[in-house]
Formats: structure tokens, C-alpha cells, sequence
């Protein structure tokens, strides 16, 4: 995203750049089957090897392995970790064109595995290490990438109100798979039990600034400061963002700014939060309630009910809308009408793809295309 703007209105000027601005066409739809016809809960995507790789996972109780090329999304294969289903994904590159793949699970574990491409085309998973010490389900992952092409820093996670950091996130090259592994650091949100239910912490984000930031289901926003050892440190800025659950938190590229999404249909993009508080600078036009976001090529992309829209990345005013296949019959799903798209993701390698994952289990790979 470009360098903000401090317009709050959301109001579209006409230029040159928003003129050939890219916006999204459908390319290809899996059928129910990618996941049993069970909602897709999350998505992550990275650079492994000469190709750009996503995973899927959701009620089906197992991870999925995908490759996007021109021509659709091909199976790599599967991962089954067992406990259930799996709510978070996250994957980061590693020097030498491995990729890091963090899951949480409805069993209260985080899973890490290290992919590699291997010469045939195929994918090798070698478990790194597992953890069950959160004491309710593993909503949202996040990983603080650090330098580009160096290991990731940190990793993150939270289950009930506690965010636990994994820093760093790889063991030794060469160590075994361990299954005691000890977070380095823990936030507990919240002491009373009453308020661990009615103000749950659903999804997070980290930046390469230095900086992680949580969404709950109050509509408040968090942000801490991260040190230079990947753990968060002082009294977080805290900041009511939406009228209602926040279901997505986005830090732009280069950590300069943030964006949030809520139930309430708002997409809003916030000065980098400071101790004086959070500066609002712009607002999408109310959609219908939000449930993903991604960002490419300088745009951002809500996931809403049946559709993907598009946004500008700094105004927030909508560019383009790609409607996606009408739900298959049998599907988890709502009872009528279009899936929600409940999961979003970049193609890193794809250069402003994204695969997005709907609540009958289907995935969409959706490519860019150029309006003049």
C-alpha cells in the first residue's frame, strides 16, 4: 500500500494509476470434495522451492496441499495432525526455498512442519515440533517474518485469552521432531472467565516492523510493540474499531500502517498505532459482514457472502467485485444462498493471485487482470 492518505471518507478520486488498476477474474473452482464439503477455516500461502504453495485446512480435520499455476489448483498432498479441526494456518519461506507451516488445532496444539520441494514435483513434510499448552482452541497463528530471505523471527498463537510467542519458531537444524516444545513468553488477556468468553481474541498479525497486533469479539484492537527477541513487550495501544467482532487484522507492507475488518461490514485501515492511540484514515463503504482480507498489488480484498471485493488500497473506496460459484447441494453451508468466503490468501509467486475458501469447502483461485 502506498504512502497514506488522510482522507477518512472513503471517496474515489479518478488518476491514471486507479485507471489501470488491477482487479481479480475467477480462474478456477475444486469442488466440495477439497474438504468434504466442510467450511474452509484457513489458508496460508508461500514460496516453496520454484513454486507458490497454499494449504487449506478446516472441519475436515486435515491440511491440504495445493500448487496454483496458470492453468488451476493442483493437490500436493495432505497433512492429518489428528485433534480435531484445524482454525489457523500460517507459512513463512526459509532460506533455501523451504517453507515453515504452523497449524492450530480444536485440540489446543500447534503443529509445525518444514515443506520442501522435492526434484520430482512432490512436497516432503518433516515434522518440526507440537505443543499443547493452551488451554482452549488454537483460533489464530501469526509470524513475524523479520529480515526478507532470513528465518522468521517469532511466531505467535492464542487459544482462549492467551498469546503465546514461539521465538524463535525453528528448532536447530538437524534436532528431531520434539513434542515438548515451551513457548518463550505468555499474555493473559483476561483473569476472569466471564470475560474470556464475551471478549475472545479471534485472529492476529505481526509486522515486520516490529509490532503484533489482535482482534476480538468486542470489537477492540490490541497492539504491542514487539523487541528485538520476537516476544511483545508493554501495555498494548487499545482501541475500539468496530461494532462488533473483528474478524480480520492486517498489517500493511512494511508495517507502517493497519487494517481491520469486522462483522459490522467495515474495512478500515489505521495509522501504525502508537501510545497517544489509533488514528482512523479511511473506511470502506459497509459491506456485507466481512469475514477475510487479503492485500496485493497495493490493493485489499474482503471476503463477504459469495463474493470477493476489492478494494483501493489507500481510500478504501471499491474498485471491482468477483462473484464466485453458487454453493454445491449437500455442502456446510448456509441453508440458502451463497457460502461465505471464509479464508483468504496471497500467491506469493503468482504476482497478485489469491485463493480464497469458502464455508461448502471449495476453494477459487482468482488471478489478476488488468482494466484500462
Amino acid at each position: 500500500v502506498a504512502q497514506p492518505q488522510e482522507s477518512c471518507s472513503g471517496s474515489r478520486v479518478s488518476t491514471d494509476r486507479e485507471r489501470r488498476r488491477m482487479l481479480l477474474r475467477l480462474a478456477h473452482t475444486t469442488g466440495g470434495a477439497a474438504h468434504d464439503g466442510r467450511s474452509v477455516l484457513a489458508l496460508a500461502a508461500a514460496q516453496l522451492g520454484s513454486s507458490s504453495l497454499f494449504a487449506s485446512a478446516g472441519h475436515s480435520a486435515d491440511i491440504r496441499l495445493w500448487r496454483a499455476t496458470a492453468a488451476g489448483i493442483e493437490p500436493l498432498g495432505e497433512i492429518r495432525p489428528g485433534g480435531g479441526s484445524v482454525f489457523s494456518l500460517e507459512a513463512s519461506p526459509l532460506p533455501g526455498g523451504d517453507c515453515l507451516l504452523l497449524a492450530g488445532s480444536f485440540s489446543r496444539v500447534v503443529f509445525a512442519w518444514r515443506l520442501r520441494e522435492e526434484a520430482g514435483g512432490g512436497t516432503a513434510v518433516t515434522p518440526l515440533w507440537q505443543s499443547a499448552q493452551h488451554t482452549g482452541w488454537v483460533r489464530a497463528l501469526a509470524i513475524d517474518p523479520a529480515e526478507a530471505a532470513a528465518a522468521p523471527r517469532a511466531a505467535y498463537s492464542i487459544g482462549c485469552n492467551r498469546i503465546l510467542s514461539w521465538a524463535p519458531p525453528l528448532p536447530p537444524p538437524d534436532a528431531p521432531a520434539a513434542s515438548g516444545v515451551t513457548a518463550q513468553d505468555e499474555i493473559a488477556l483476561y483473569e476472569d472467565e466471564e470475560q474470556v468468553r464475551s471478549k475472545d481474541i479471534l485472529c492476529l498479525a505481526a509486522s515486520t516492523g516490529g509490532a503484533l497486533a489482535a482482534g476480538s469479539v468486542d470489537g477492540q484492537v490490541r497492539c504491542w510493540r514487539v523487541g528485538s527477541n520476537g516476544v511483545p513487550t508493554g501495555v498494548p495501544v487499545r482501541w475500539a474499531a468496530h461494532a462488533g467482532r473483528v474478524s480480520c487484522v492486517r498489517f500493511t507492507p512494511g508495517g507502517g500502517g493497519l487494517l481491520t475488518a469486522g462483522l459490522d461490514g467495515a474495512v478500515k485501515r489505521w495509522a501504525r498505532p502508537s501510545p497517544g492511540g489509533a488514528r482512523l484514515l479511511s473506511q470502506s463503504a459497509l459491506l456485507p459482514r466481512v469475514h477475510s482480507l487479503a492485500l496485493t498489488g497495493g490493493h485489499v480484498h474482503a471476503g463477504v457472502k459469495g463474493e470477493v471485493v476489492s478494494l483501493e488500497g489507500e481510500s478504501l473506496s471499491e474498485v471491482g467485485r468477483v462473484a464466485l460459484p453458487p454453493r454445491e447441494a449437500g455442502a456446510e453451508a448456509e441453508a440458502s444462498g451463497a457460502p461465505r468466503v471464509t479464508a483468504l490468501a496471497t500467491g506469493r509467486g503468482l504476482h497478485g493471485a489469491l485463493l480464497a475458501g469458502d464455508s461448502s469447502g471449495r476453494l477459487h483461485l482468482l488471478v489478476p487482470r488488468v482494466r484500462e
